[in-house]
């Protein structure tokens, strides 16, 4: 039994004794922190762990701007669908766009877009749009041949130039059809 961690943790939250007792009710059945089992124990140090982690993310999180929204819209849509799976994490992402800006924008894991201005979020978009479209693209190798000059159809291929005894082509060169050099 974690008697004294259920009250440090209450003391943490700042939960007023009313408060604190309602959640021993709800969660364990009792109205003091001595009267519980074990199973109880785990429930009631569940919920405090859950109230601590919900103001944790509450304090830490704001609304983000349109430019922020936008990169992770594209991120997410245009181009993770095409990266190998051990390529989609925040340090690839990151990467994309400190390699644009010429800055790190990444913290303990944590990309710190909210720290860029107007000017460098229109970058890490237009970044992130760039590196999209590249990988949308089928790579060189394996793009059509040019139409024109099709190899599974000879027809199409300019006909082989006609060369007299002395190698000159005579087609492209009448004039120098006799000229033996």
């Amino acid at each position: 039994m974690s008697v004294k961690a259920i009250k440090i943790m209450q003391k943490k939250l700042g939960l007023p004794d009313a408060d604190y007792r309602a959640l021993l009710m709800r969660e364990a059945g009792v109205t003091s922190s001595t009267q519980l089992d074990p199973d109880g124990d785990k429930k009631v140090m569940n919920a405090l762990n859950r109230l601590i982690n919900e103001r944790n993310h509450a304090r830490h999180s704001r609304p983000k701007s349109k430019a922020e929204s936008k990169i992770w819209a594209i991120w997410y849509q245009e181009l993770c669908p095409h990266l190998e799976p051990r390529c989609r994490n925040v340090h690839y992402l990151a990467g994309i766009i400190e390699h644009r800006i010429g800055r790190n924008i990444l913290s303990d894991g944590q990309l710190l877009t909210s720290l860029l201005d107007r000017g460098e979020l229109h970058q890490a978009i237009e970044a992130l749009k760039k590196a999209a479209d590249q990988r949308q693209k089928p790579p060189r190798r394996l793009r059509q041949p040019c139409p024109s000059l099709s190899l599974s159809d000879p027809t199409s291929l300019p006909p082989p130039p006609v060369l007299n005894e002395f190698g000159n082509d005579v087609q492209a060169h009448p004039e120098l059809a006799e000229v033996p050099f």
